[in-house]
């Protein structure tokens, strides 16, 4: 790839996601989220997803507010918080419905499965990961069913 092609294929994703200064930064600033959350610092990251959302609102950019929720549900997940992400996971999961309709629900329904997983209960757990298999599966998306399968055999944790 030459230099050319590399900053072609930058201004592109750019432009793909949000060309704002505060949407940009939001999507950096959600990434480094993600990165944190990985690596267990959990307040950090949550304050940084949490001022990425407000860049986000304010350029009303509601598709990448739902991210943030669900990411934010994700974290709270992981403190235990399990009332506050199920509220997260669930506005995450009211947008993605507005905003793109029930085939695109397949990730929201994993992070749903997790926080019932972490709060043991492992019966609903697992209805979601079938539901969100049942969707990767209708999306001819099978390497993402894979590893949703694999969540449900104990094979794997949780993707998050």
């Amino acid at each position: 790839m030459t230099r050319a092609d590399a900053q072609k294929a930058v201004d592109t994703c750019e432009g793909f996601y949000v060309t704002t200064q505060q949407g940009s930064r939001g999507w950096a600033e959600y990434h480094l989220s993600r990165s944190l959350f990985a690596s267990g610092e959990l307040n950090e990251s949550e304050d940084i997803i949490r001022h990425a959302f407000s860049l986000f609102g304010e350029v009303n950019d509601e598709w990448s507010e739902g991210h943030c929720y669900e990411l934010l549900g994700q974290i709270l997940m992981k403190k235990k918080q399990f009332a506050e992400a199920l509220q997260y996971n669930q506005k995450a999961w009211d947008i993605k419905e507005k905003l793109s309709g029930l085939d695109n629900m397949a990730s929201n329904l994993v992070a749903r499965g997790n926080i019932y997983r972490e709060m043991g209960d492992e019966e609903r757990a697992v209805k979601y990961y079938k539901q969100a298999a049942e969707t990767y599966q209708k999306r001819n998306c099978f390497k993402m069913e894979k590893k949703v399968l694999a969540i449900i055999e104990g094979k794997k944790d949780t993707w998050f």
